[in-house]
């Protein structure tokens, strides 16, 4: 085993201790803290805000996507608004998803080799097939009702050269369709505090 293969798995170690991590602290969050607590903490206004930067910055990736939804049912749970953390989560994950759109239709280049480019190349070629009104709502329900991530789909979108507003407004509509689904679980899950 080479040097450099070594320092590649080190790697990919570490980054699967600090996910561990994480869950780990969010674990330990919801068992620990309070969430009507938490939100009194931080107060109603600051829980959107908090929910929309959570989630422009950790529901666009699928790594930090268990953060994000731990973040929306802590305060689901804890008192706020599903619609509006909806509304709110919604937004900042459309903004992210615009990002890997963007990607798609301009990083063509960075796509190189590997399993995720195959998966995202065949998924172009299928979308490709479809009349653009048959792949919004493709991308509706894809948004909507799997936990898959958005980044898959949104590449897909930029690659098949899809215009941004067509697409965007399934990718809003999905986001917080999913979102508020999920916040209305967390309601659920204070009926048990």
């Amino acid at each position: 085993m080479t040097s450099q293969t070594r320092t590649q798995n080190n790697a990919k170690v570490a980054f699967f201790v600090v996910l561990l991590l994480l869950a780990v602290v969010w674990v330990g969050i919801f068992y620990y803290v309070d969430p009507a607590e938490f939100v009194q903490t931080i107060g109603v206004r600051n829980g959107y805000i908090f929910v929309f930067l959570i989630a422009l910055f950790g529901g666009v990736s699928s790594l930090t996507f268990s953060t994000y939804i731990g973040t929306l049912l802590l305060l689901s749970s804890g008192g706020l608004n599903p619609y509006l953390l909806g509304l709110a989560s919604g937004l900042g994950v459309a903004i992210g998803d615009s990002v890997y759109f963007y990607l798609g239709r301009h990083g063509r280049a960075l796509l190189k080799g590997g399993s995720i480019t195959q998966l995202v190349t065949r998924l172009t070629r299928w979308l490709d097939s479809k009349r653009p009104w048959v792949a919004s709502v493709i991308t509706y329900l894809y948004v909507s009702f799997t936990p898959l991530p958005n980044d898959l789909i949104a590449i897909a979108m930029g690659l098949s050269g899809r215009r941004y507003i067509p697409i965007i407004i399934p990718l809003v509509l999905g986001n917080m369709t999913h979102t508020i689904l999920i916040a209305l679980f967390g309601t659920t899950l204070s009926l048990l505090w």
